[in-house]
């Protein structure tokens, strides 16, 4: 009786483990940037949108409508996107990563000089895209000694993934 038990249970196990697999995977991001089979590789630029909280309806449509036009690979945030008072700039800051997210796409943001103006410290602020866009922000500060924050090297791979093809710094 117990090496029955305990062959159901090992039986049991195996098929929980192959049922939820697939689950389990399907919400990751592939955010490793890559060349497509036609050796493209499109990044959108989305700069200075100076706007309040909450961001206004017309312009996140503007912003979904770019991502639908421009298909990309890659999106950079320019910075000086949020016009909100101190105490929801972080939520401006979630409700702008939000959008990326939803469309799947791997960002970054580098500063603008009005980022510098308001009550949260650069550093601060890289923190709020790096928890609110999750997987998809892959910006990272690989030299906090230079001025700024964010400062990086991002590989871009050939579209078999077998080499680095170009870099974005």
């Amino acid at each position: 009786m117990n090496k029955l038990k305990k062959a159901f249970c090992i039986l049991l196990t195996l098929i929980l483990i192959f049922t939820f697999q697939p689950i389990a995977f399907a919400g990751e991001a592939n955010t490793e940037l890559k060349f497509d089979k036609n050796g493209e590789f499109t990044i959108l630029h989305l700069t200075d949108w100076h706007c309040a909280y909450p961001l206004p309806a017309v312009h996140k449509q503007l912003v979904l409508e770019a991502i639908a036009a421009a298909k990309p690979d890659f999106v950079v945030l320019g910075g000086d996107l949020s016009e909100a008072a101190p105490e929801d700039q972080p939520a401006a800051i979630k409700e702008i990563c939000e959008i990326l997210v939803d469309a799947k796409l791997p960002f970054v943001i580098t500063f603008g000089n009005h980022d510098y103006m308001h009550d949260y410290t650069i550093d601060e602020m890289f923190a709020f895209y790096k928890e609110y866009g999750g997987e998809y922000f892959i910006g990272t500060d690989e030299k906090p000694e230079l001025f700024g924050c964010g400062t990086c090297s991002l590989p871009v791979y050939s579209n078999d993934g077998s080499r680095v093809a170009y870099n974005i710094y």
